[in-house]
């Protein structure tokens, strides 16, 4: 990805003036901080040579132990960001090379997040808040590196302050570093965590995809060393072969880190220093590039995992292009025989307006309920795709679509509470023919039920689902659970067969 214009343009007039770039867009200033709560301490928003004089963009490299979190709750960034260290193809997309504080520094850095179909350059000024000379929010183990808390800044500033970044799932920010599909995973739920194996784990990994996990409720530190109400990053995936005098068994061990970045870790079986690593030799342990430290990562195995988490969140990053274009993603949940499979995306951008296109909810899929809201219902943007050949390779089950509806600018919002809408969506089979290339209207939908849909109406950023459908034509009814509540969206379709769509 190129620097746009705008990067070019400002730095070029810094290099005539002779001054480092203040961006007038989000000022050193209270409000890019907060906008609820009075400030109880005093913010000195410092460039880094001011707060290290050896100050570096990066220091050795990238590495996700560059990343520790301040002062702000927006762990399920800080997961998503230690991931992204992991495939430099990935990270050097948002973090474009050759940026530092050597020659041709004029205070300005650059940064690229994918939004609602689309690549944006974000430009911000070095100017970080801190606190008594340090950094208060993201920040590096070097102290002298300064990459993350820039990254952190960018991402606030598209935001539109620190403070819209408090609470938030991990999907959405390896969606806007990725430009990929992110699936959601409650292992709470005995069908869903039985159909996660190990392997699919393993697969995931392979095919580039980035995963973070989560314990719901609020923040707190279990016996066990895990925090609740925490995002973490999933860095690694290992299978173990134990001695002969164990058993010769196989361990199936799982890498996670906490952004915390120190002692807070898992204490349980394969934890840092356990009696469990001297089972294992000296080169099993080089193979696990096996260190022991403060710094928040931690093995488990796949077992205590699923034991103690409560939420999987898988993106898959695969470079799906609209219309007649073929991607090869990989399947998480591991029941094809392919790795990568082939696949095809529609995008559909809408949005509801009151007395317009707000109608509100269809079928509850879960209760089979009657229709809510059915008089308006047919008021919602309808978006027509067909399944022309929906073969998989292996067991009947296996889904070949992927619909995913996004709601836009929200998280921009002064509203933490209800800054997203309840969103879902239904799909409808239309056989007739004469009804594909028309408004479906309200007797329609008094007199059929849907293929399938959402599993619910939830209150965050994306809501996806995947499924198999049968070959035919098909409309797909996206919505608010309410009617007459307004909102922008975007609809991305996926099937699995290169002439799906």
């Amino acid at each position: 990805m190129s620097r746009s214009r705008n990067y070019s343009a400002i730095k070029r007039q810094c290099e005539i003036t002779g001054k480092l770039w203040e961006d007038p867009d989000f000022p050193a200033a209270d409000q890019s901080l907060f906008y609820s709560k009075k400030l109880h301490k005093k913010f000195v928003w410092k460039r880094p040579k001011e707060i290290n004089v050896n100050a570096k963009f990066v220091e050795r490299g990238f590495e996700r132990f560059d990343i520790k979190q301040g002062e702000l709750g927006d762990c399920w960034l800080l997961a998503a960001v230690a991931n992204l260290t992991l495939y430099e193809e990935l990270l050097f997309t948002v973090v474009p090379r050759y940026q530092s504080f050597g020659e041709g520094y004029c205070g300005i850095f650059y940064f690229n997040f994918w939004q609602y179909g689309e690549w944006v350059e974000v430009c911000v000024d070095d100017r970080l808040p801190t606190v008594n000379g340090e950094l208060v929010f993201m920040h590096s183990a070097e102290g002298n590196e300064f990459w993350s808390a820039l990254l952190e800044k960018a991402y606030a500033k598209l935001c539109g302050s620190y403070e819209n970044l408090q609470t938030g799932s991990a999907s959405e920010s390896m969606e806007d570093f990725t430009g990929g599909i992110a699936e959601r995973f409650d292992l709470r739920d005995p069908k869903q965590a039985s159909e996660i194996t190990f392997m699919d784990i393993v697969r995931a990994v392979e095919s580039r995809s980035l995963l973070c996990c989560s314990i719901d409720v609020w923040q707190r530190v279990l016996f066990v060393g895990l925090v609740k109400g925490h995002e973490y990053s999933i860095t690694a995936v290992k299978r173990v072969n134990m001695p002969w005098s164990l058993g010769s068994k196989v361990v199936e061990l799982i890498r996670l880190r906490n952004p915390w970045g120190e002692e807070t870790e898992w204490n349980g079986p394969w934890s840092d220093r356990s009696k469990e690593w001297n089972w294992l030799t000296e080169q099993q342990k080089k193979d696990l590039d096996l260190t022991f430290a403060s710094d928040g990562e931690f093995w488990m195995t796949f077992g205590d995992f699923k034991r103690y988490f409560e939420r999987l969140e898988i993106c898959h990053v695969c470079h799906f292009n609209d219309d007649n274009s073929t991607a090869d993603p990989a399947s998480v949940r591991g029941k094809c025989d392919e790795l990568c499979e082939r696949w095809r995306q529609q995008s559909f951008n809408g949005s509801w307006i009151k007395g317009k296109t707000a109608g509100g909810c269809g079928k509850d899929l879960i209760t089979q309920c009657l229709l809510l809201f059915l008089e308006s219902f047919a008021r919602n943007p309808q978006f027509q795709f067909s399944v022309t050949r929906s073969e998989c390779t292996a067991e009947n089950d296996c889904s070949n679509c992927i619909i995913a509806l996004m709601q836009k600018y929200r998280r921009r919002q002064h509203a933490e509470s209800n800054r997203f809408l309840h969103i879902g969506f239904a799909v409808y089979k239309v056989d007739d023919a004469m009804l594909y290339n028309r408004v479906l209207d309200y007797q329609f939908f008094a007199n059929h039920e849907s293929a399938s849909g959402s599993r619910a109406f939830i209150n965050i950023r994306e809501n996806c689902q995947r499924f198999r459908l049968e070959e035919g034509r098909y409309v797909v009814i996206p919505s608010t659970y309410d009617p007459d509540v307004e909102g922008e969206f975007l609809l991305r379709i996926y099937c699995k067969n290169p002439d799906a769509l």
